[in-house]
């Protein structure tokens, strides 16, 4: 009985004597379908009306149908006001009619529903030969299919330009699943390719940027993982810099299920793309100046995107330079150590005798990556005390010079380093004591 429900709309819209059908359930539930006349929105495209009456409930369904000489196409919409929103199909609608519905076609995964009375079914009426064979029955059938392609192309122009909702529904051009009545290579040779060709230069990507509200589907990206609950994270983390790119986030999973390998250009945006993304940028300020972001929030960002990195593909950070160090340029993992309280003067000697830590460092709001090798206040003062001991730099009296400046107030040593670093810029500019 649900079987007969799925498909009845269909048939009394492809039978145009029948007008009204009433169906008795076991329960002695009485459903009442009635046919209204037509509203025509354009000279091809028609909406037609049905009233579905249970008891004293009457609900409206509405088809949106085109035809060309005997070959008709349909498929449900939903009309809200001025709002017109496309349906997804039941599961169990057959999709190809001979004014009644082939029941096995379900799968078939045209776009919309197709019907002409003179398509050939097959035997059991289970579906219509779409083989390699060349034979007039065959070939008849192929070219009704071919035209159901362009009424389809009508439609969509018109979805389109009256922006009608969930567009995306009418993407759903997989392949046909296994039947010994269809080729597939035929199929998605005269079919699946004509169908994309088209698709791929429509606007039919909603998305949530007010300045490029629906966009060409070969301008979208389509965030993917191989788990799709991952997916949002993505969409999350990319619409900070490619918003104009991007479907609408409540839409992001049914692209998910439209959108794979075999659409001729690859859509889908991985991690692993918007890794290589934001490793464009090459620093901290750049990033933050395409995300109109200050420094330090674009850091907060970064962060948690290396995190999530870490927990899905931890090898993107050393594939890919998106680590910053405390100079904020980006470099991949290996390239830097973890920074443990080293004092900031400390790095500055360093610097002074030409051996510049904060390069090689990871910079301190980076919290989320901890590094294979870290660095203290001794591996630096061991550095320092080399360079020193070693004598062959021409930095280091003014690296002496500078670490007596160092001296905390409260030192032991603080007396004679005043008393040292006086005598000393008699001879040598030095820096201000740093208390």
């Amino acid at each position: 009985m649900d079987d007969l429900e799925n498909s009845l709309p269909y048939t009394l819209i492809f039978i145009d004597k029948i007008k009204r059908v009433e169906i008795e359930r076991t329960n002695c539930e009485k459903i009442v379908y009635e046919k209204q006349e037509p509203t025509h929105l354009t000279a091809d495209i028609k909406i037609v009306e049905f009233d579905k009456i249970q008891g004293d409930r009457t609900q409206k369904l509405y088809f949106a149908c085109l035809s060309k000489e005997l070959t008709s196409i349909a498929i449900q919409v939903e009309k809200d006001d001025n709002q017109t929103s496309i349906l997804p199909f039941n599961d169990k609608t057959p999709k190809i009619f001979l004014g009644f519905p082939l029941i096995g076609t379900e799968d078939f995964n045209f776009p919309v529903v197709i019907n002409n009375p003179f398509l050939e079914p097959t035997e059991p009426r289970d579906g219509v030969f779409l083989t390699m064979k060349n034979e007039e029955n065959i070939i008849n059938n192929q070219k009704i299919v071919q035209d159901s392609v362009e009424l389809y192309f009508i439609l969509l122009q018109y979805a389109i330009d009256k922006d009608w909702q969930n567009l995306y529904l009418l993407a759903k051009t997989d392949l046909p699943n296994q039947k010994d009545w269809v080729s597939t290579d035929w199929y998605a040779q005269n079919i699946q390719k004509v169908l994309r060709a088209r698709l791929m230069q429509s606007s039919i990507v909603y998305t949530d940027n007010p300045l490029y509200p629906k966009i060409q589907l070969t301008e979208a990206l389509f965030p993917y993982a191989k788990s799709k609950s991952k997916i949002s994270v993505i969409w999350d983390f990319a619409n900070t810099f490619l918003s104009d790119c991007l479907p609408k986030k409540e839409h992001i999973g049914f692209w998910y299920d439209i959108i794979d390998n075999s659409w001729g250009k690859d859509l889908r945006y991985t991690l692993k793309r918007l890794v290589g993304d934001v490793a464009k940028f090459a620093n901290v300020l750049q990033l933050a100046d395409k995300i109109n972001q200050s420094e330090e929030e674009a850091l907060h960002w970064l962060n948690n995107l290396i995190g999530f990195v870490l927990s899905e593909e931890r090898d993107l950070l050393s594939e890919f330079a998106i680590v910053p160090n405390q100079y904020g340029e980006f470099k991949k993992k290996e390239e830097l150590w973890t920074d443990k309280d080293i004092p900031e003067e400390l790095k500055d000697i360093l610097k002074i005798l030409q051996e510049d830590w904060r390069g090689k460092l990871k910079h301190n709001q980076i919290t989320s990556c901890e590094l294979e090798i870290a660095k203290s206040i001794q591996d630096i003062v061991d550095g320092i005390n080399k360079i020193i001991k070693g004598n062959t730099n021409s930095k280091i009296k003014d690296a002496v010079l500078g670490l007596i400046a160092c001296f905390p107030a409260d030192s032991s040593l603080s007396k004679n380093g005043d008393e040292v670093l006086g005598f000393a810029k008699d001879f040598y500019p030095t820096p201000d004591k740093k208390i």
